[in-house]
């Protein structure tokens, strides 16, 4: 059975929902070396981490749903789940099953396309 809802659970699930947050709050800021404070307070950005931060904490619910331990001890359990599901997440939305070639630009079909203005290269853009 899974873990009962209580504190250490909400703790995991904040959490991994930090930590999902935190990588496209990281990745946001690689992408846009130039301004990126500017290209991180647009409502995009926000979405963007926000997306994020769902899917690590929604990986989590499944694994504690599942009662995956993945072999380590009762005390250790619920870290070990926050970890992998915090990296398998954003592993996953980030992979793509094949690309394919459009006119002149590659098309991630997968996990990694989703859709406009939620990548991060389609966020925001530099005034001129």
């Amino acid at each position: 059975m899974g873990a009962a809802v209580g504190t250490n659970s909400l703790i995991c699930y904040l959490a991994t929902g930090a930590f999902g947050g935190i990588v496209g709050l990281c990745e946001l800021i690689a992408r846009y070396r130039d301004a990126p404070f500017d290209a991180i307070r647009c409502p995009a950005a926000v979405a963007y981490l926000f997306v994020n931060a769902v899917a690590a904490a929604s990986a989590y619910a499944m694994i504690v749903a599942m009662d995956w331990g993945f072999g380590v001890g009762p005390e250790a359990k619920p870290l070990v789940q926050a970890g992998v599901a915090s990296f398998g997440a954003m592993a996953f939305f980030r992979s793509s099953l094949f690309n394919v070639k459009v006119g002149e630009t590659d098309v991630a079909v997968g996990p990694a396309w989703t859709g406009p203005g939620v990548r991060p290269d389609q966020i925001w853009q530099p005034k001129s």
